[in-house]
């Protein structure tokens, strides 16, 4: 809800047209006006910008299996490796793509092409 106070503070502001001369209540209020625009217009832009942290980032992106036993692997996704589980069997060095993260293991399925060399 705090998102919405840079843009309540100018009509509060309003207020001031009524108790103090014109003058006076436009010196206080424009820069007022203009300090909410420049605070809210990036908060409201802010707040459509794609997920880049946590568990939602990481669906549809790509890591690379480690090793791998049946089902389940180490995948190695932007640094940090992750227990996975597929309904395929992987390889080391193929890529996947993270489907969804069920606690601390991610669901993949292979991603397409050749098996690329894991790197270390």
């Amino acid at each position: 809800m705090l998102c919405h106070l840079p843009f309540i503070v100018p009509v509060a502001g309003l207020i001031l047209f009524a108790v103090l001369p014109f003058g006076t209540a436009l010196a206080i209020y424009a820069p007022v006006a203009l300090l909410a625009l420049a605070i809210g217009i990036p908060a409201v832009r802010a707040m459509y910008r794609p997920v880049t942290t946590g568990v939602e980032a990481m669906r549809g992106t790509e890591g690379i299996v480690l090793a791998a036993e049946g089902g389940s692997a180490a995948v190695r996704w932007e640094g940090e490796i992750w227990n996975c589980r597929a309904a395929e069997p992987l390889a080391a060095g193929d890529r996947v793509r993270i489907v969804d993260v069920e606690g601390l293991t991610a669901v993949v399925r292979r991603a397409g092409g050749e098996p690329t060399p894991a790197r270390g």
